[in-house]
């Protein structure tokens, strides 16, 4: 386990940046909107811009302001990965790679040379420049050469932003492939919840400069307030489960919530028996006073109104599943008066399988 310890102020202009992170990781999330102070954050663990702070890794103190101690960004052995790539457009792909690596004996570069690029699939690459690469591809590169270095922590800027919905699936399981594989400590910084739900294990809401939450995915998800997370996402709803099957002839998987409560979700090729965390939009929820006939929702909820609550346009209705499972449904104020929506009314509740989303 590899501990992270964090206390920095940042003040630019009327912006005041103050954060405390204690986590043993080993793959910490920090999310936020943009402006909440993210990337700064990023950049004092890597020694990049002045600051009061405190940064130790695994015991190692990288910064300390109170007794002078501020090791350079090149003593700190941290793997960072830029939002813009940042390959050496004159150099090769395996010219960029082998750039990370010093020191170690040539064998031992050599093993690591070969376990990178087959990780990342980059075999076929090596020999292109950056101009010939795609940004999946610049994103592999950038992110191997990161590794190659050895680093006692990996530093990711906002790996999948930029890319379109197929390439971010696909860098994510490279992301997890690293994980996995390499096992380094990293600490991460994203906008998009979901993203940091999928990889970290640690995770740090950060909002104008503050922390509004920190904690492990599951424990934040059900203790951090949920207009939070709703304005750094957009999904109101995260649920947990455990994939039971995926049936893609059927065009639907079933994914148990607790004991008793089952949901349609789209399919997968995750192993049976994996925990998955899914997300739903409140605007995807439809409300009913009364049980429907058939529709191509295959998701339907006899639930509880928990509290109806008022945001102008529209209206936020908390709903109890049962076995602790709580959703939200965002709704008009019509809608409000007409199903008469109010605690304790037993209302149904259902959506499409496809507005149902894995964050993994």
């Amino acid at each position: 386990m590899s501990q992270l310890q964090l206390d920095m102020e940042l003040r630019r202009g009327s912006f005041l940046l103050r954060a405390a992170v204690t986590s043993d990781g080993p793959w910490i999330g920090v999310v936020g909107p943009s402006g909440a102070g993210k990337s700064s954050l990023l950049e004092a663990v890597a020694g990049l811009i002045p600051m009061r702070c405190r940064v130790e890794v695994d015991g190692r103190v990288l910064a300390d302001s109170s007794v002078g101690k501020h090791l350079p960004a090149r003593r700190r052995r941290v793997g960072l990965v830029f939002q813009g790539d940042a390959l050496f457009p004159h150099m090769t792909a395996a010219e960029n790679l082998v750039f990370g690596i010093s020191g170690a004996p040539s064998v031992r570069r050599d093993r690591a040379f070969a376990e990178v690029t087959e990780v990342l699939d980059l075999e076929d690459l090596l020999e292109r420049r950056p101009a010939a690469l795609s940004g999946g591809e610049k994103r592999r590169v950038a992110l191997g050469r990161a590794l190659l270095s050895d680093p006692a922590l990996l530093l990711l800027d906002e790996p999948l932003t930029g890319l379109d919905a197929a390439l971010r699936r696909r860098i994510l399981d490279y992301l997890v492939r690293v994980k996995q594989h390499f096992l380094p400590p990293a600490l991460m910084v994203s906008h998009q919840l979901e993203d940091v739900l999928a990889l970290s294990d640690h995770v740090v809401v950060l909002e104008e400069g503050k922390i509004r939450s920190q904690g492990a995915p599951s424990e934040l998800l059900r203790r951090t307030d949920r207009s939070v997370l709703a304005r750094l996402v957009g999904f109101e709803n995260v649920l947990t489960g455990t994939l039971q099957e995926s049936n893609p002839a059927s065009g639907t998987a079933r994914v148990m919530l607790g004991e008793d409560l089952e949901l349609r979700t789209p399919p997968t090729d995750l192993p049976t028996g994996s925990p998955v965390r899914l997300g739903v939009r409140a605007e995807d929820l439809i409300l009913a006073s009364e049980r429907p006939g058939s529709t191509s929702a295959r998701n339907l909820l006899h639930v509880s109104v928990e509290e109806v609550i008022p945001r102008g346009p529209w209206t936020l209705v908390d709903l109890d599943c049962g076995d602790s499972v709580r959703l939200t449904a965002k709704v008009t104020p019509a809608s409000v008066r007409e199903l008469d929506l109010r605690t304790g009314r037993k209302v149904w509740v259902l959506f499409k399988t496809h507005s149902i989303h894995y964050l993994e």
